[in-house]
């Protein structure tokens, strides 16, 4: 079954099931099974929906470290929803240190995607509405939250890719 369908069929399979359609009845560990496929296929959409899924606690013996990996193989695509999702992790610390110029760098290549939340977001950081992070509330469900570390620029390595993505 899983061999001959593509990464989008499998996608748009998954939000069926998680929605519920006049085709299936609403399942969502149907749709788990559907979104980790086409994720492991390279999916974008399914790697960014999955995250969310994970990361509000609604897949099993996973958890927000998978969340921000996922994010985060959603983004180096230029997915524009899970840059912003990996901005959130970043601000709030969540299953990665705080960083507040990870989190901007996120939120701004989001944005030239014409995110709004993410401009938004970017936008109360640049006005210093969060803080010591204690303004932001965490977005999802993490079980532990690292130490703040702050640093003067993004992780290089994304920065490279993001340069060769043209973004």
């Amino acid at each position: 079954m899983w061999d001959k369908a593509t990464a989008e069929e499998l996608y748009t399979n998954a939000k069926n099931y998680q929605r519920g359609s006049i085709h299936v009845k609403k399942n969502l560990t149907t749709a788990i099974k559907f979104l980790t496929v086409a994720a492991t296929i390279g999916n974008a959409n399914a790697q960014n929906d999955l995250g969310a899924l994970i990361g509000n606690g609604k897949v099993k013996n996973k958890d927000i470290y998978d969340a921000v990996e996922y994010f985060r193989l959603a983004a180096e695509q230029g997915h524009s929803k899970a840059l912003t999702n990996l901005g959130c992790a970043y601000q709030a610390g969540d299953g990665v240190r705080p960083n507040l110029v990870e989190a901007k760098f996120y939120f701004e290549k989001a944005t030239e995607q014409y995110e709004p939340k993410a401009e938004q977001l970017r936008d109360e950081i640049n006005y210093g509405l969060t803080p010591g992070l204690s303004y932001y509330p965490s977005r999802f469900k993490a079980k532990q939250k690292p130490e703040y570390i702050e640093t003067d620029t993004p992780t290089p390595s994304l920065q490279n890719k993001f340069s060769k993505l043209g973004l």
